[in-house]
Parts: C-alpha cells; structure tokens; sequence
C-alpha cells in the first residue's frame, strides 16, 4: 500500500495538503498485465520511449483509479468504492497527481514502484538473487529518468550519437562545461578512430 500526501488547491483557492492511499493485490495485478498486450511493464516503456504523453495520462488514469482506496480500522481490507473513487476523480487533487506523475518521471516511477505489494517485490528478489542476478529495487517498468546533468563526464563520452544530441541539444552555446568536456573529448576520440581506420 502507499500513502501520497497530495498538495492541491481547493475550490476555495485554498492550498490543501492531504494524504491519499493507493493499493493493488497481487490479484489485481496479474489482471492488469493480462488485459495489456505484451503486459503492462512492457506498454509502460514503450510510452516512456516515445514520449507519447497522451497514452501515459490515459495509463495513469487507469492506475490511479484502480489503486486509490483507504484501509479499513481493522487493517483487513482496502475498500475502493466506487463513491469513494468518483469523489477522489472529481477533486483538484486527482489533477494534481496526475500532472505531477506526467511532468515528473521520478514521481511517477516512485508512485508506480509504491503499488508492488511487498510480498511480490520479496519473491521477484528471491527469484533474482537465485539466479545470480542483481536484486531489482524498482521491479516497475518505469525506471527513474537521469537529468543531463546526473550523467558523469565518462557516461556522456560513451553516449551513442543520438542519445547525447537527445540529451543535451546540438547547440554548443546552451552546454555547460562539463558537456562541452565530454563533447571535446568525444570528437577526439572520433577522429582517432578515423584516422585508424584509413591507416
């Protein structure tokens, strides 16, 4: 189950900051990866890929209403009414979230990685660590996007092309320093491949 305090303001031009809970069982997964062609974690990195913004609102509406509930007294149940459900949908804080897990990748790859259910997340370690692979922390299909500047000088030297020109434009006067570095030393490393291979 997550807990996401939601800042939002109200009707009343109030700023507001309200926490909601969102929960999927294990159940309710398996329901969602079977009714997405080529699974959920697979429609989620297509999307990301292509920066189809209007596909991921409509997934993130679909999850955040799936999800959002609250947790009986008693902690045995998460009712997700549909009065409950509607309520929330017709709220300035269902815009809200929504808005924040579009313009945010990091958000939006913390709120989907927050609905695994524990005990799912614990078996795909088990899983992991008996076949020798690393433990995944985030087991979503939305990984956390790096910022430009989250790359090291070695990363960006390394980077393909098209994925430094998609990074951080082909304008040298908007680069800082640091890209200008690598992109120096990129050239350079380009030129002595050339010249090797003429040689």
């Amino acid at each position: 189950m997550l807990k996401k305090t939601i800042v939002y303001t109200d009707l009343n031009d109030e700023k507001r900051s309200e926490d909601f809970y969102f929960n999927f069982s294990i159940q309710e997964l398996i329901d969602m990866e079977l009714e997405v062609e080529g699974g959920l974690n697979a429609k989620l990195k297509e999307m990301v890929k292509a920066e189809d913004v209007r596909a991921m609102l409509g997934v993130f509406k679909d999850v955040i209403l799936r999800a959002i509930g609250k947790k009986t007294d008693d902690g045995k149940r998460f009712d997700k009414s549909e009065t409950f459900r509607d309520d929330f949908y017709n709220s300035p804080a269902y815009g809200a979230l929504l808005m924040e897990l579009i313009g945010q990748p990091n958000a939006a790859a913390q709120f989907m990685n927050g609905l695994m259910p524990k005990e799912l997340m614990q078996r795909v370690n088990e899983i992991q660590k008996a076949q020798g692979m690393p433990v995944t922390e985030q087991p979503s299909g939305l990984e956390v996007a790096k910022k430009p500047e989250d790359y090291s000088l070695q990363e960006r030297v390394e980077m393909s092309e098209e994925v430094f020109d998609r990074t951080y434009g082909t304008n040298p006067k908007k680069w800082t320093k640091a890209t200008l570095a690598a992109a120096m030393r990129r050239y350079t490393l380009t030129e002595g491949m050339k010249e090797v291979s003429t040689t």
